[in-house]
């Protein structure tokens, strides 16, 4: 359950570290006055060399920095340009109450996330100074390329979500495996009744190619394996939530599935039309993702230029987000933590 209780927080948080400050200078990103000594002793690692993955996004490591970031609070007006995900709208409203010390009703505005691909775009285009975000598309890659830019993207995971299938709930089916899946999504298993389902042709709903639920489907998934081409009545572009329409009010009910971030499928939206169902024998939850039991779960990340400065508001943010009391709050509003 998510966190609405600001104050429910910061006990939680305090609980964690015991040394969490709510009392800083207004105005101005900060850090607690009662941190360990030794945080503030931490000298600045040796720079690496830079790494460049298979889509051309170049990840510079971070360097370690004196700052430390326990208990931080940001100033609206200091506060960073966050941008991500649609399944990450909660997690990024519960940081900016945190951060800025406001109800957490009064947060929506700094979260107004622009879904995966543009989120990234946004970023490199410096529309953004931090995203909250899922896995990155190859394109994004070709993006950076192509607008010539001098820096790479500093990437680091906070928090697991999942690839979740959904069916419709007049479908008998409960699990299938991840074979199964691709043979469905390749045009091999054509019909419900060659997993167990009833007679009746599979209606297969799948993503435009930039949707943070595509990227997923085809890392988690297909891997090499092409997913068939599906007649324009059975590609979902719009988004998550119409995603989950589909499953829901298809004209052949029982013969639709489709895919969807776990979180938003369980904790922003809901219908009693559509049902989650088992990978490989193993239901999608907090723990089996978690533990990485369910097959199809994948980090979610926070994500700035590598050229932001140590102590600026949105570098300090992205450090802050990778601590204990980051991971608090992940758990908290009811993200699954990396273990």
């Amino acid at each position: 359950m998510r966190i609405k209780n600001l104050a429910a927080l910061f006990v939680l948080m305090a609980m964690l570290s015991g040394c969490v400050s709510m009392a800083g200078p207004a105005g101005a990103a900060s850090a607690s006055a009662e941190a360990p000594a030794a945080s503030a002793s931490v000298e600045e690692s040796a720079a690496s060399e830079p790494v460049e993955d298979p889509t051309g996004v170049v990840s510079a490591p971070p360097t370690e920095s004196e700052i430390d970031v326990t208990g931080l609070k940001i100033s609206e007006d200091e506060y960073p340009r966050v941008d991500g995900s649609t399944a990450m709208i909660p997690l990024g409203e519960a940081v900016a109450a945190v951060m800025m010390e406001k109800d957490r009703a009064d947060c929506a505005q700094y979260a107004e996330f622009n879904r995966t691909y543009v989120s990234y775009t946004r970023l490199v285009d410096n529309e953004a100074d931090i995203l909250i975000v899922m896995e990155k598309d190859d394109q994004i890659g070709d993006y950076i390329k192509e607008k010539g830019v001098q820096f790479g993207l500093e990437i680091e995971p906070v928090g697991r979500d999942a690839l979740a299938f959904m069916v419709n709930t007049q479908n008998p089916v409960d699990n299938l495996t991840t074979q199964q899946l691709v043979d469905i999504y390749s045009g091999k298993i054509t019909n419900w009744a060659e997993v167990g389902g009833e007679q009746m042709e599979i209606a297969a709903f799948q993503r435009n190619s930039t949707a943070g639920s595509q990227t997923l489907m085809k890392k988690l998934v297909m891997h090499d394996t092409p997913m068939l081409s599906a007649p324009e009545s059975l590609f979902v572009f719009d988004s998550m939530d119409t995603m989950f329409n589909a499953i829901a009010d298809y004209d052949n009910g029982p013969a639709s599935i489709g895919y969807n971030a776990y979180y938003f499928v369980t904790t922003m939206r809901s219908d009693p039309n559509v049902k989650l169902i088992s990978v490989d024998g193993v239901f999608p939850d907090q723990e089996s993702i978690s533990s990485g039991a369910y097959p199809l779960g994948n980090d979610f990340y926070t994500v700035i230029r590598d050229n932001a400065l140590e102590d600026s508001p949105e570098r300090l943010l992205f450090r802050w987000l990778q601590s204990a009391e980051g991971n608090a709050l992940v758990a908290a509003e009811g993200y699954s933590t990396i273990n």
